[in-house]
């Protein structure tokens, strides 16, 4: 196992987000994947198609530590997008933009985003 997939399971398995609620909403669900979608997931490159988004607008929620979407790759994608766009940078990994604080301002920032750019529609 690679470096990093080693560092994503230690995400994983230690991420009350994920372990602690779904054991409560979802008691037989299993934390697995199926090789199919593991071999989807390789192939998935959605920065190819990011400068082909314009005119859309483009708004991209970024977490410094994630382990899944690597921050370095998300910006670079973002750097090929046209306008408009909108780039929100937020402290932790993947799933810490869903809790807490990182939600409060990830949802304003979505929020107003999307009362700019679906106004009228």
């Amino acid at each position: 196992m690679c470096a990093a997939a080693r560092s994503s399971e230690k995400v994983w398995a230690s991420s009350e987000f994920l372990n602690g609620p779904i054991t409560s909403r979802a008691p037989s669900w299993k934390k697995e994947v199926t090789l199919r979608s593991v071999e989807r997931f390789v192939e998935y490159e959605p920065q190819t198609y990011v400068p082909m988004i314009s005119p859309t607008p483009f708004l991209l929620v970024v977490a410094e530590g994630d382990h899944l979407v690597p921050a370095d790759l998300a910006l670079k994608a973002y750097e090929s997008a046209l306008e408009p766009k909108k780039l929100l940078v937020l402290p932790g990994g993947h799933f810490e933009a869903y809790v807490d604080a990182n939600f409060a301002t990830s949802i304003e920032v979505q929020r107003e985003w999307f009362r700019t750019h679906l106004r009228g529609k």
